[in-house]
């Protein structure tokens, strides 16, 4: 079971420049050398870089929120984000009481340093 971070941000997602957006994001996420996770093998690293998508949702009657689009990143690290209208969630792959039961070994620093790279990337 994973984890969830929202983030309220002065995120505004607009359909005109949105590529352009995620584009952005995408260059600044790639600029940075965030530690790749490690295969089954637990020696080597995933390989790959970091992709958007970007999602429309039509209007629907029962959704006062649609329509609206949000943009997801992906990648073989251990964040998630993910940006919608006006919030911004972090997923990870790590549960919330294993972050929290093992806050005190070395890798939950880097952990952190790249949960705070990323929240300053996106404007957190």
């Amino acid at each position: 079971m994973s984890t969830l971070l929202n983030a309220i941000g002065p995120q505004h997602l607009e359909l005109g420049p949105l590529t352009h957006q995620a584009k952005e994001i995408l260059a600044k996420l790639n600029a940075y050398p965030f530690k790749r996770s490690l295969k089954h093998d637990h020696k080597t690293e995933e390989e790959g870089d970091w992709h958007y998508e970007i999602r429309y949702y039509e209007r629907e009657d029962y959704n006062p929120n649609t329509p609206f689009v949000d943009i997801l990143f992906g990648g073989p690290y251990c964040h998630f984000p993910h940006l919608r209208p006006n919030i911004i969630e972090i997923g990870s792959f790590y549960n919330y009481s294993y972050l929290m039961s093992n806050k005190k070994l070395p890798w939950i620093v880097n952990y952190r340093r790249e949960l705070y790279i990323i929240c300053q990337i996106l404007g957190i």
